[in-house]
């Protein structure tokens, strides 16, 4: 790494301003308390703003500190699932239902984006997933003939249409979803605060919930300097989520992603990689993502196993993918000026799932990595829950399924990962 690599989200550099919150001194009785100012919990109040509800959004830090302001800004159509394994997974009328919604998210992310001209950077250019080997060139023609018979926009890509697009050799084919696309995630979760507060959504930061109790009819939430008193609640915490509710964080496991950003790179070099600036995650189980922000810089992107030194390490890791995938950038050329991490949350079955975790508390979980458009959906299905308007909901609110030796959850990441990378040389 550079002496000059600075640890933090180069996200920063471009995006908009944050509205100007405070943390809550004060107790408060509204209608709906919603924990978490990220895509969920900004979306949901969003919708819930025009129900004439009384609603607050609180957040232990501030508004998308957490996956929604440090992931890759992909807005991508699709689960990890492709829809002949949904319905398996959940039968033909409720696996429909969320085939529909999802093929449909990229679209709600751009429509919301263009009704409240939320300035985030957003070029709705397609979403690309290369195929590494023979393998997945199969796969990929599966998935494109299964979305396609749902309605979806999305297109098979041959050898020659891939290296096109990509301006690199290092795949044998691939896929594309039309209305996918990439956005400054950041500015995103940002622009949604600013619109929910300008329609009277209250919001609090470095607000951190620390108890949940019932009383009467009612729900208390306790901060650190104030009670809110609420009548329903909408837990938006994904990844993040930790001991507030019973059962919530033991039926996820977290999975760390890094970025690093590249300085801008000259128009020569973007004239010849990715040119019409498409995002792309590659067919890996341990995925290699790459996408542009709006200034030129390459984002190079994906998992890693172990924290230990990763400020060394993931460099060196990420020079290795560019000179693979795009010998054309000369190491001069491709100096990384910043790197950070996140976490996504993961459920077992790769599943979405949308939680009554009792009457009149909500949630859900399993972002998968595909977090922008499915938040974005998901925030807008638990409004319709709250509200009591949920009969055409995508998925079928269950209870959290805890994941047996969760406890174990770090090892397992390891595990899973290290599988996913010998799988990948294999199947190569």
């Amino acid at each position: 790494m550079s002496n000059n690599t600075t640890i933090g989200c180069a996200w920063e550099l471009s995006a908009v301003s944050a509205p100007a919150t405070e943390s809550l001194n004060n107790d408060i009785n509204i209608d709906v308390a919603i924990i978490g100012a990220g895509y969920t919990g900004l979306t949901s109040a969003l919708h819930l703003a025009d129900s004439d509800a009384n609603i607050a959004v609180i957040d232990s830090h501030s508004i998308g500190w957490g996956a929604s302001g440090r992931n890759g800004g992909h807005v991508v159509p699709l689960i990890r699932i492709d829809p002949d394994t949904i319905i398996a997974k959940l039968g033909q009328a409720q696996g429909e239902k969320l085939i529909a919604a999802v093929k449909d998210s990229a679209n709600e992310v751009f429509s919301l984006i263009r009704k409240f001209k939320l300035d985030c950077d957003a070029e709705q250019v397609g979403w690309l997933q290369p195929s590494h080997s023979d393998k997945q060139v199969e796969i990929a023609k599966k998935r494109a003939e299964q979305w396609q018979k749902h309605g979806a926009d999305v297109d098979y890509l041959s050898l020659s249409k891939i290296s096109s697009l990509l301006g690199s050799n290092a795949y044998k084919g691939g896929f594309i979803a039309h209305t996918g696309g990439h956005i400054n995630p950041l500015s995103y979760v940002r622009e949604l605060a600013r619109v929910a507060m300008a329609n009277g959504v209250q919001v609090y930061t470095n607000t951190p919930a620390l108890d949940i109790q019932k009383s009467g009819s009612n729900w208390l939430i306790k901060t650190a300097n104030a009670t809110i008193t609420a009548n329903k609640i909408i837990i938006a915490t994904a990844a993040y989520s930790d001991s507030i509710w019973p059962g919530l964080k033991q039926s996820i496991i977290p999975f760390q992603l890094y970025s690093i950003a590249t300085k801008p790179l000259s128009e020569k070099i973007r004239a010849s990689v990715i040119p019409d600036r498409q995002p792309m995650t590659d067919s890996r189980g341990d995925a290699r993502v790459f996408h542009y922000d709006k200034e030129g810089r390459l984002l190079v992107g994906g998992t890693f196993i172990f924290p230990i030194a990763w400020q060394k390490r993931l460099p060196i890791h990420a020079n290795k993918l560019l000179a693979d995938t795009f010998p054309q950038i000369e190491e001069p050329e491709y100096e990384m000026t910043h790197i950070w991490k996140g976490s996504i949350a993961m459920t077992a079955d790769v599943l979405p799932h949308l939680h009554r975790l009792t009457p009149g508390v909500f949630s859900w979980l399993g972002c998968n990595a595909r977090g922008i458009a499915l938040s974005t959906m998901m925030g807008k299905s638990l409004a319709k829950m709250v509200t009591d308007t949920d009969e055409d909901l995508p998925l079928l609110p269950t209870e959290p399924n805890k994941i047996r030796f969760h406890r174990f959850n770090s090892l397992m990441t390891s595990s899973s990962l290290a599988f996913y990378r010998l799988r990948d040389k294999l199947d190569s």
